[in-house]
């Protein structure tokens, strides 16, 4: 979380804005995942009127953009973040496999598929819920 403010907020905004319509323009998603996870992680902090600290994020400033609507994109981005979940929480086993019985072998294929779909579907989850912020 980073804490900026409001006019480099804007700035940001614009940016970012700009970037998204040539991602669209030109189907290239990868840079607009990560500005998507970016757009939820830079914020400013604001008092209201009752004294309550209220935080706006920068995905305020752009979800507005066409590309969110996108299937195509919502397609890619999840893609792309399971592809990078999968990759860091990649477990190598410390055993050595011409030592584990068939039972051992299938119990341990079992527990990775058990994972690999526990891993997809918190993907869908988050983007889902982003999806229909």
């Amino acid at each position: 979380m980073k804490q900026v403010s409001s006019s480099v907020l804007q700035l940001l905004a614009s940016f970012c804005n700009r970037v998204l319509t040539e991602c669209g323009k030109n189907d290239d998603f990868a840079p607009s995942a990560s500005i998507l996870n970016v757009a939820f992680k830079i914020f400013q902090q604001n008092v209201d009127s009752s004294g309550k600290v209220v935080l706006i994020y920068l995905y305020e400033g752009l979800k507005n953009q066409g590309l969110w609507q996108s299937t195509r994109f919502w397609n890619a981005a999840i893609f792309i973040a399971l592809q990078e979940e999968r990759y860091s929480r990649q477990v190598i086993p410390k055993y050595n496999i011409f030592y584990i019985s068939a039972q051992e072998t299938q119990e341990n294929v079992d527990a990775e598929a058990e994972f690999q779909d526990n891993i997809a579907y918190n993907q869908l989850r988050f983007h889902d819920h982003l999806k229909n912020l």
